[in-house]
C-alpha cells in the first residue's frame, strides 16, 4: 500500500485484535482509514480501486484507538465510540469533501457486546452491523 511498514498504529479499540486497515466503499468508490503510528492520528484514503493507490488523503487529529468503529457513506466518514452504558454511539462525522465537521450523539445498541464491523448500505433503511 502507500504507507511504508511501521508507519501504521492499530485501528480501533482493542476489540478489533490489532486490525491496522479498515476498507469501506460508498457511492464514491473504496476508502481506507488507518491509524498512524508517528502522531496517533487518524488516516482516511480515497483509493482507485485499481491499483489501491490513494487519490486523496485526510490527516485527523482522532486518535484511532478512541473509536470502536467507523464508516463511509456519502463521502462522510463517521466515528464510533462506546458510549457509557455499553452501547455505541456514532460521535462524529466529518464530511471530507466539505471539510465539515458535525458532532453527533446517535446511540444504538451492541446488540452482542462485540461489534467488529458497521457498514450503511444506502439501499437498506438501517445501518448494518455484524459480529
Amino acid at each position: 500500500m502507500f504507507l511504508s511498514p511501521g508507519s501504521q498504529h492499530s485501528l480501533y479499540s482493542s476489540e478489533h485484535d490489532m486490525s491496522f486497515v479498515d476498507f469501506s466503499t460508498d457511492e464514491n468508490g473504496l476508502w481506507a482509514t488507518m491509524g498512524l503510528a508517528l502522531n496517533n492520528h487518524t488516516l482516511i484514503a480515497k483509493l482507485t480501486a485499481s491499483t489501491l493507490q490513494p487519490e486523496y488523503m485526510w490527516e485527523m487529529s482522532i486518535d484511532p484507538n478512541s473509536l470502536v468503529e467507523s464508516f463511509i457513506t456519502c463521502g462522510v466518514w463517521y466515528a464510533v465510540e462506546r458510549a457509557r452504558d455499553g452501547a455505541m454511539e456514532i460521535s462524529l462525522a466529518i464530511d471530507l469533501y466539505r471539510n465539515h465537521v458535525t458532532h453527533l450523539h446517535v446511540p444504538f445498541a451492541d446488540a452482542y457486546g462485540q461489534m467488529t464491523m458497521l457498514n450503511y448500505n444506502p439501499r437498506l433503511p438501517v445501518s448494518q452491523n455484524f459480529t
